[in-house]
């Protein structure tokens, strides 16, 4: 009687299944970024230091604002250019336009800060 039970509680199983003929779901794909998601958000990158030697082309003490018109920047891989930054302004006392300064910055991969400056003799 047993074997009888499960071999028909068996086959009205399979009948129940065969009766919903619901196909299985597909796997759904994976969801593109949205606006909400972290894929859109921008990494932060990484600190780098360097120093350099150039000469002012303009400074604004009060604002920390200072352009530099220098060579090769060791450390950060860059051939000379003219570039601004910004410094605290504590920094830029005493130096004035057409300067030749040696100096230290700090790239966050958007912004340059001087973090030390002084003039140099070369």
């Amino acid at each position: 009687m047993k074997k009888f039970l499960m071999i028909a509680s068996s086959l009205a199983l399979l009948a129940s299944l065969a009766a919903c003929k619901k196909a299985a779901e597909a796997p759904k794909p994976a969801e593109t970024a949205t606006a909400g998601s972290m894929a859109n958000m921008p990494m932060a990158q990484e600190t780098k230091r360097g120093t350099g030697e150039g000469k002012i082309v303009s400074l604004n003490a009060e604002t920390g604002a200072i352009s530099i018109e220098h060579g090769p920047i060791t450390g950060l891989g860059w051939p000379g250019m003219t570039m601004g930054f910004m410094a605290k302004p504590d920094l830029l006392k005493g130096l004035a336009k057409g300067d030749k300064v040696s100096f230290a910055i700090v790239w966050d991969g958007k912004t340059g800060t001087v973090t030390k400056i002084e003039k140099s003799g070369s």
